[in-house]
């Protein structure tokens, strides 16, 4: 049976406070539970000045979004003359999602960034739904991680 999506693994984790926002991923691309294809896979991508989104899941589905919101945040900077916020940013992605939502991409997703100097956090859905958080833990290690924070707070 056809299968497009393969789980590559990864976990990303981030915390936003009252003026600083953090994000850590894992980085180790794995196919299935047993063979690890590389141990140097980066999971973070910065998008423009003060804004990181962590993507966990399917690597071509992760290098396709990435790639092409960098280059909708290149646009942004061209058309408007300045970088793109957080928040016009999470709202950006969402979109993005949504338009793929009859063939998702494969990808958990986490956003931090810095608006007005106050750390912010986006955790969305395969489809683009979207909340601001304090933190958050997605991926497959996502269960063991959210607990933990759970109790940080």
């Amino acid at each position: 049976m056809f299968n497009p999506y393969s789980s590559n693994g990864g976990t990303v984790m981030g915390i936003a406070g009252n003026d600083f926002s953090l994000i850590a991923s894992d980085t180790r691309l794995c196919d299935g539970d047993f063979v690890i294809l590389s141990r140097n896979s980066p999971r973070l991508f910065k998008l423009g000045p003060g804004n990181i989104l962590g993507c966990a899941g399917f690597h071509g589905d992760v290098l396709t979004l990435t790639k092409l919101l960098e280059n909708k945040v290149k646009t942004f900077r061209y058309d408007h003359g300045k970088n793109i916020s957080t928040k016009a940013l999470a709202g950006l992605l969402s979109v993005t999602l949504y338009n793929r939502r009859f063939f998702p991409f494969y990808v958990s997703n986490v956003l931090v960034g810095l608006d007005e100097g106050r750390g912010v956090l986006y955790s969305y859905d395969p489809v683009g739904s979207y909340e601001s958080e304090g933190y958050r833990a997605s991926g497959s290690s996502s269960a063991i991680l959210q607990p933990f924070l759970d109790s940080w707070q």
